[in-house]
């Protein structure tokens, strides 16, 4: 299991030889693997000095020596390597396309502006969704609080407000998570603070994907050295959460499918004679009406049985039918690949090859149909087109049902899963003895089951 641990401050500057050597040294004893420095004051000229003296693998990017800038620093206590690399040229951020333990990630180490400048912003979004991965971590000095009330201490007015704004709607649009917010609520936590007046406020923290929340094992923050920010540290175990056996749900369009739906009516009247009374002649119980059929089990059985067939069979003809549309799309693919790789069309190939992309395309906005439905979107009937936001919608469904960690009667966060299922099972098993105790005969449910009248609901 590999833990990965980024720390993520503010340095107040950097470009001093003897401060920078005392806060190299003073980080290299925490062992972290990734250190995001934001306000370095470096320069190019300083860039491969700072190398050197930092010993690994380093990447800037630089303004002057007495503002801006921002770097990351690699140790050499893992393994990784570096797809991409954005570097902005106004020393204000660093967004690196990075692979850890084969886990594709796009990492961003940002110094937000002082001002109001929600087009920084806009242009930092942009690049990162440039980069396409599903899994995001987005840290720095963003110089404005998410939240005024919980975020902020002796602050008059709300800081960089349209920035502040065109952040929120983009961790909405990307599916983005205040990691620090999401473990601790309510608490009350700065990162940054001032004096005469006294003012502080919570500037540094971590945006990741929601699907990495699955990793998270803690979110720290760290006293502060030599400088008026507190360091932010995040660790993620770089494994996945174990899936269990998935809860099947019907796909409703079978309901407009004249194959599945003779299926359904062979499955019901291979029950009835498997279950009536021997004195019917087989071949003809189907011109019995329902009500006038006697069963060799109970009508409550006879039910389950029947939901139970009809829910297997409905089960392996939605595989079946899935693994035949997969067949036919690729077989659409390879056919219009080879067809658009002949150097001398006639016009019956390139009709061909309308066709089949044609199909291909009714093939495909079925799929994204299904994405669309599956994310919940309320305007899906409103003629939104499929996309990478709707697919993110859905994943967002998937992880939200997800149990990542708990937390213990004393506020502790458990994250390891059998520590979760542990505490699960103990958490139910002294509910359901608490309702034992209350002396139900039945639950109201199965008395609902049990005085279910089959002759009459079932046609």
């Amino acid at each position: 299991m590999t833990s990965l641990q980024i720390i993520s401050v503010n340095s107040q500057g950097l470009g001093q030889s003897e401060k920078r050597k005392d806060v190299f040294n003073y980080l290299k004893t925490k062992k972290y693997n990734i250190y995001c420095i934001q306000d370095t004051h470096f320069t190019k000229n300083l860039e491969t000095f700072v190398q050197n003296q930092w010993g690994f693998q380093c990447l800037f990017s630089s303004f002057t020596n007495q503002a801006r800038g921002v770097a990351i620093l690699y140790n050499n206590n893992f393994g990784y390597k570096i797809n991409k690399t954005v570097i902005d040229e106004e020393g204000n951020f660093i967004i690196i396309d990075i692979i850890i333990e084969e886990t594709n990630i796009t990492l961003a180490n940002i110094y937000g502006p002082n001002s109001d400048t929600p087009s920084f912003y806009e242009k930092l979004f942009h690049k990162i969704n440039e980069i396409n991965n599903e899994n995001t971590i987005i840290c720095g000095d963003f110089n404005l609080a998410l939240d005024q009330t919980l975020d902020t201490q002796n602050y008059l007015h709300v800081n960089n407000p349209k920035s502040k704004q065109t952040v929120i709607e983009n961790i909405a649009k990307f599916d983005l998570i205040d990691v620090f917010r999401e473990i601790y609520p309510t608490l009350k936590r700065y990162t940054w603070r001032k004096k005469n007046p006294v003012k502080q406020a919570r500037l540094d923290y971590f945006l990741i994907s929601q699907n990495l929340i699955s990793k998270l094992e803690k979110i720290t923050t760290e006293m502060s050295y030599r400088s008026d920010h507190s360091p932010v540290v995040l660790n993620l175990k770089l494994t996945s959460v174990e899936k269990g056996k998935a809860l099947w749900k019907f796909n409703t369009s079978l309901l407009k499918d004249k194959r599945y739906i003779n299926l359904v009516k062979e499955t019901i009247n291979n029950i009835k004679c498997q279950y009536a009374i021997p004195v019917y002649k087989i071949n003809a119980i189907h011109n019995i009406d329902n009500k006038d059929i006697q069963f060799i089990i109970n009508d409550e059985e006879f039910l389950d049985i029947l939901l139970m067939e009809i829910r297997a069979k409905s089960m392996s003809y939605s595989i079946a039918k899935s693994k035949d549309q997969q067949k036919i799309e690729v077989n659409l693919i390879q056919a219009i690949t080879t067809l658009e790789q002949k150097t001398n069309l006639i016009i019956e190939q390139t009709n061909s090859i309308e066709t089949k992309q044609k199909q291909l395309s009714e093939i495909r906005n079925t799929k994204m149909r299904g994405n669309l439905i599956r994310s919940r979107a309320q305007w899906v009937e409103q003629g939104e087109k499929p996309s990478k936001y709707f697919c993110k919608l859905e994943s967002r469904n998937y992880y939200g049902k997800l149990v990542t960690y708990l937390k213990d009667d004393d506020g502790n966060i458990i994250n390891d899963q059998n520590s979760i299922l542990k505490k699960n099972k103990k958490f139910y098993e002294s509910l359901y003895a608490k309702e034992e105790n209350k002396g139900y005969s039945e639950m109201e449910f199965f008395e609902k089951v049990k005085n279910f009248d089959f002759k009459k609901n079932f046609r």
